[in-house]
């Protein structure tokens, strides 16, 4: 299944997919405002155009973060412009950043140095860049979110926090999320 997961910055985008297995980085080194936009929005819309994946989860806002605050509000701005007229409104989930660091290491907290750690040891993949790293754990998310909840198991191990974050994630209307719920409380296998 094609996953994009994508780690919105104003220095540095990450784009992981899962059907290339490939990660790249936005940069738009000496622009700001407009132009970097411009070069950000180019760039994301032609990798969606080209891979049309199933979904495409994002990194949401750090209301924590006290700097570049409006820079990162431009940028996830226009992710979900991007979305929206990609015909996209449907097919993208928001994962807060804690839940992103609690899906690499079931801890929701650490800095990239540890969540780039906690990458390699779960999934043996060594990231040099922060930012594709965090788009990988990402499209590692979205690639059990595009499922249904009972198909989880079908898609890999999952440990508690892990299924906590799916958990949290889910935008589930059907209420299938309570049958899997439900399920595990009472020592089943979904």
């Amino acid at each position: 299944m094609r996953i994009l997961g994508i780690d919105p910055s104003p220095s540095g985008s990450g784009i992981f997919s899962t059907f290339t297995g490939r990660g790249e980085t936005i940069r738009a080194p000496g622009l700001t405002g407009g132009p970097r936009l411009d070069v950000i929005e180019r760039r994301v819309r032609a990798v969606i155009e080209a891979e049309q994946p199933a979904l495409i989860v994002i990194e949401g806002y750090n209301y924590q973060a006290e700097n570049y605050r409006e820079m990162m509000g431009e940028v996830g701005g226009l992710l979900r412009l991007i979305f929206f007229r990609l015909g996209y409104v449907d097919r993208y989930r928001v994962v807060p950043p804690t839940s992103l660091k609690k899906f690499a290491r079931d801890k929701g907290s650490g800095d990239k140095k540890v969540i780039k750690a906690a990458v390699l040891e779960r999934w043996g993949i060594p990231f040099k860049d922060d930012n594709q790293c965090d788009a990988f754990v990402l499209a590692k998310i979205g690639e059990f979110l595009a499922r249904d909840p009972i198909a989880w198991t079908n898609v890999g191990p999952l440990t508690p926090a892990q299924f906590e974050v799916l958990k949290g994630v889910t935008d589930n209307p059907r209420g299938e999320m309570q049958r899997v719920i439900k399920a595990r409380e009472k020592g089943g296998k979904k």
